[in-house]
């Protein structure tokens, strides 16, 4: 009976609190108690679709894992868009309001958290992650609030911060859904590991991935040159067209002898080297003085981030690959490696790009030359240790005539 009356009263306390923030035309909190209304929607959804027959559970339950995924990105975007769009300032007594019944809330939701805890039931574990995205959202609120209140000059870009942190966990949290429910509904854990297995026995499935991710990337570097005039990004284009070309050539290494895959390997290597010294070169222009366009914030954001997101790509590729010893897994994380040394050069220009001022062509340069170098460097050990394979290889050939 208790909790049915929690029940009740959260769900009056949510309804009293988008009404609040529709009425302060706040566009950030509107959409963080929207997101409560439909994290309250999905745990209904939960509640209705409970039965005693496990599989019929679990197949209804992997449509509804797929849904907080959007919204949770939504207030990621929307709370970085702080940065960008001027948001309604409350008044003192709304900010209390606000700050209380998210409060209130956040108990609540709680409680639900403790007294599921224990139940291993397929829709308590649900409804404990659902409650991890209400908690979120709502945390996200009551720091916007209180910033208004209290820090009003600095709120805007504290609420981004702390609004954009609280939403990539929800974005975690989301993930976290799909991957086990498409995991067969096993621990976090558990569903990983099995994510692990399979992209060891799926290599050539996660080189093409890798392969069509290049040509994304190739069209996105296109147009950000062609929309900022920039040809520092054209150039990081063509870098990303050598790294495509490189993964093409490994995946024509298949199925093919060994001294045609030396030959491949090499190959590889040879544009790798290639590739890093003609951005080595075109880093030196700019670190003798020729001065490059700045980006602006949303696009040098935007850029920052995804080269995070490739950073760790490559690292999980580099982790997918360590166990396998065969010239096509060398190929690839030789590749993953050239690759992330020019992510530094463009992490390090996005960030340069809103946070200092003055004219940063000169560190570009410098980063280019060093990195662009050590890249060309892993283009040479290919070069070497290929032909050190092949001597090895007709070594060994000699020997058994």
């Amino acid at each position: 009976m208790q909790k049915k009356y929690r029940k009740a009263v959260s769900a009056v306390l949510m309804v009293v609190l988008l009404a609040i923030t529709i009425y302060s035309h706040s566009f950030y909190l509107i959409f963080c108690s929207g997101y409560q209304v439909f994290v309250f929607a999905i745990r209904k959804m939960i509640i209705i679709i409970s039965c005693n027959d496990t599989k019929v559970q679990q197949i209804k339950y992997k449509k509804i894992a797929w849904l907080p995924l959007l919204p949770s990105i939504g207030l990621t975007v929307v709370s970085i868009g702080l940065y960008f769009i001027e948001d309604n300032v409350l008044v003192k007594l709304y900010s209390y309001i606000i700050t209380g019944i998210a409060g209130m809330m956040v108990i609540s939701v709680l409680l639900d958290i403790i007294g599921l805890w224990k139940d291993k039931n397929l829709s308590a574990r649900f409804s404990i992650w659902i409650d991890g995205l209400s908690i979120c959202t709502l945390f996200a609120m009551i720091v916007r609030a209180m910033l208004l209140t209290h820090s009003p000059e600095e709120a805007d870009e504290l609420s981004a911060m702390s609004g954009g942190i609280f939403g990539l966990f929800a974005i975690l949290i989301s993930i976290n859904l799909i991957l086990v429910s498409l995991c067969g509904y096993k621990s976090t854990r558990e569903s990983i590991q099995k994510i692990f297995t399979i992209t060891k026995s799926k290599k050539w499935v996660f080189t093409r991935i890798a392969l069509l991710k290049d040509v994304f990337l190739v069209i996105g570097k296109t147009a950000i040159s062609i929309a900022t005039f920039s040809f520092f990004m054209f150039v990081n284009a063509l870098y990303s067209v050598g790294l495509g070309t490189a993964r093409f050539i490994v995946l024509r290494m298949q199925g093919k002898n060994k001294k045609e895959q030396l030959q491949c390997f090499r190959l590889v290597g040879i544009v790798i080297f290639l590739t890093s010294l003609c951005y080595a070169l075109y880093s030196v222009r700019l670190f003798m003085g020729q001065k490059t366009l700045e980006f602006p914030m949303i696009i040098a954001l935007s850029i920052a981030v995804y080269t995070f997101l490739e950073f760790g790509i490559n690292i999980r590729d580099a982790i997918r690959l360590r166990m396998l010893h065969d010239l096509e897994s060398a190929a690839l994380k030789f590749i993953s490696l050239a690759s992330t040394m020019i992510c530094f050069v463009l992490t390090q220009t996005a960030i340069l790009s809103f946070a200092d001022e003055r004219d940063t062509s000169a560190a570009k340069g410098l980063a280019g030359i060093l990195f662009g170098g050590i890249a060309g460097l892993i283009g040479v050990f290919m070069i070497v240790k290929s032909y050190k394979l092949e001597r090895e290889n007709q070594e060994e050939c000699e020997d058994f005539t």
